[in-house]
């Protein structure tokens, strides 16, 4: 691996894992063009890959810890009694029991159907990943998504003859007093992120956030919250399977660690931007973005 596709890569990450346009779908697409046209050099196999993976999302972690630092230390200094710390690992369970479990039992039943050694993948995950139609299937509900949930709070607001919900201010007690289902709800909308690849993580928690009445900018600010405990398990859980597979001192780590940099930067400045613009602006060019590139990838790919 180089440091050109390392950067390329990080900058892509960065972007894509906070908007709601799909990090999946665009990782895939970057690497095909930079494969297909030799831009940059890759990854030397399976498992350096993996690892890069896991030190990007660290990355991207190390972003949502800059920017949400305050709520974090008070999450710290007081967590048994902090409600959103208790909301947000209630979403998190949500999330780790359904999808440990659909992942589970769809690996038993693709051994038991052979379907593993038949398609090459183990799960209903790999499954997903391993087709990019469904990929861009996928994104293609990311922006139904969207334009739904966009659509009907426009709506509400009319009936109401009240202030659409982005031009609400933020205060973390909107956060803090929701009910307990609503964070159930938005832990079942990560789920089908995290099972289904191609509908944005970002995309699918705002979404479940405005569906249980919260604002635009309240559901962003839970959502990427979210993300905090979400990446914080998912680089353990990956990082030990990695870590089994791979001789750290093996690993490209300069252009990894800069890789690992650049997501890192690039996604705080996206996070500081993308919560600006939620306030005021609506979702729906997300939406005609995420078709125009379903649209790109159906040509390319």
């Amino acid at each position: 691996m180089d440091t050109g596709f390392a950067i390329v890569k990080g900058i892509v990450q960065g972007l894509t894992e906070f908007l709601p346009v799909s990090s999946t779908g665009h990782l895939i697409l970057t690497e095909t063009l930079i494969e297909r046209y030799g831009w940059f050099i890759g990854p030397d196999n399976l498992t350096e890959a993996e690892a890069f993976d896991v030190l990007l999302h660290m990355g991207t972690l190390g972003a949502l810890f800059a920017y949400f630092w305050r709520d974090v230390l008070g999450w710290i200094s007081n967590p048994l009694k902090n409600r959103t710390l208790h909301l947000l690992l209630i979403s998190l369970a949500v999330t780790s029991v359904l999808v440990l479990s659909i992942m589970q039992c769809s690996e038993l039943v693709f051994a038991s159907m052979g379907w593993a050694q038949k398609l090459g993948v183990k799960d209903l995950s790999e499954f997903y990943r391993s087709d990019f139609r469904w990929i861009a299937f996928h994104l293609t509900l990311t922006g139904l998504m969207l334009f739904w949930i966009e659509f009907r709070q426009a709506r509400q607001s009319r009936a109401q003859q009240s202030p659409t919900p982005q031009n609400q201010s933020f205060t973390p007690e909107q956060i803090a007093t929701m009910p307990v289902k609503n964070a159930i709800v938005v832990g079942l909308f990560q789920t089908c992120a995290a099972t289904f690849h191609g509908i944005s993580r970002a995309g699918s928690t705002i979404t479940g956030g405005m569906l249980c009445g919260l604002s635009r900018v309240a559901a962003t600010r839970y959502g990427f919250m979210l993300g905090i405990p979400t990446f914080m398990a998912a680089a353990l859980y990956e990082g030990v399977k990695v870590a089994k597979h791979a001789s750290l001192s093996e690993l490209p780590w300069t252009p990894m660690l800069i890789g690992t940099l650049v997501s890192a930067v690039v996604g705080y400045i996206c996070v500081r931007l993308f919560v600006g613009f939620v306030a005021r602006f609506s979702l729906k060019p997300f939406a005609y973005y995420c078709w125009a590139v379903v649209l790109l990838m159906l040509w390319v790919l």
